[in-house]
């Protein structure tokens, strides 16, 4: 298991279920109608669901620079058993494909990613590196820094490695100081990007999480600046290969008991704070929740949304690549989650 989800389950997350209230039963719409409306899904799709097929799918946006997943599960155990196993949903969440991760300690550190290192064709990419055009995204203090503080005639490797850490740490704390806002925008394009316009452009698109949970919605939007009871946080690093090119990023999660939205026993959402490649903005939100379909006893059912915001348009075949490896990885990352949940409820 990675530190990660070592520290996290033996504090932050035994801490929220002794504090989470039992849900009440409450007259919600049927959970075929959220699929359908939702998400898209057909009747034969939601038949398979209640029968355990697990769904993944592509869905169309209205810009090409947008890319949205959403995958669903039929998981057989207890809410009470998932809730008791938070540890399984997430040490394995990132398990496929992930070359490396730790969590952030508080205040964050440069010793808590002291192991994480740039492959060589970043650091190729980096000597190399100028404002609007850079492989790998950079601010402008981290351009200056390679620029001034360099010897790219010696021996860089470890140089470049340092200061790199020392910007994935200053990003870090500038968030948990003034959230997206504070995010100084990338510049390996022209014109620059941030990732709140990125995160703006997501959330403006995720009518359901408004309309169904708005209190963390608002609560996400507005880190560190508010407070919502039953909600906890951590960030973390990342460093994982999804079928496109390795890919080293930070992420705030946060983990929310809401008191109504289908009966959803928890949720849990991931914002990208920097990624090394691809994206301007990242958002994914998990939700396990109790429902019936087409009048079967109520199961337990995970719902896992992923929206990216990439740094440019993605047309024809570049498009179908993307939406490929993506699609696939959750496919398998969420099937091994679901299959691991399952078997351990069994063997228990």
């Amino acid at each position: 298991m990675t530190r990660l989800a070592k520290k996290f389950i033996c504090s932050t997350l035994l801490a929220i279920l002794m504090a989470m209230p039992a849900l009440a039963d409450k007259n919600t719409p049927p959970f075929s109608d959220f699929l359908r409306d939702n998400m898209g899904l057909s009747d034969t799709e939601i038949a398979n669901l209640a029968a355990g097929k697990l769904l993944v799918n592509v869905f169309d946006v209205e810009d090409n620079r947008e890319l949205l997943l959403c995958g669903v599960a039929k998981v057989d155990v207890p809410s009470e058993f998932a809730l008791a196993n938070l540890e399984s949903l997430v040490a394995h969440r990132h398990e496929n494909g992930v070359l490396q991760i730790e969590r952030f300690s508080s205040p964050p550190s440069v010793a808590d990613i002291e192991e994480f290192e740039l492959p060589d064709e970043d650091i190729k990419d980096l000597k190399k590196a100028k404002r609007g055009k850079s492989n790998v995204k950079i601010t402008e203090r981290f351009l200056k820094q390679i620029e001034t503080e360099i010897d790219w005639t010696g021996d860089y490797t470890a140089d470049v490695n340092r200061i790199y850490r020392e910007m994935l740490v200053r990003r870090v704390t500038d968030y948990l100081g003034g959230g997206l806002d504070s995010l100084k925008p990338y510049v390996d394009k022209d014109p620059p990007q941030t990732v709140r316009d990125g995160m703006r452009n997501i959330l403006g698109r995720s009518s359901a999480l408004y309309e169904h949970v708005p209190e963390f919605a608002t609560y996400l939007d507005s880190y560190p600046n508010g407070e919502l009871e039953g909600a906890a946080d951590l960030l973390y690093c990342v460093y994982e290969d999804f079928g496109m090119k390795p890919t080293l990023s930070t992420r705030h999660v946060s983990f929310y008991q809401p008191t109504q939205s289908y009966s959803a026993n928890f949720m849990l959402a991931e914002i990208n704070i920097y990624s090394s490649h691809y994206f301007q903005a990242m958002y994914s939100m998990t939700t396990f929740l109790e429902a019936d379909l087409h009048g079967e006893d109520k199961s337990s059912y995970v719902i896992l949304i992923q929206r990216f915001w990439f740094d440019k348009e993605l047309k024809g075949m570049k498009r179908r690549s993307a939406e490929g490896r993506l699609s696939n990885a959750m496919e398998e990352s969420f099937s091994r989650q679901r299959d691991r949940l399952v078997a351990s409820y069994k063997n228990q």
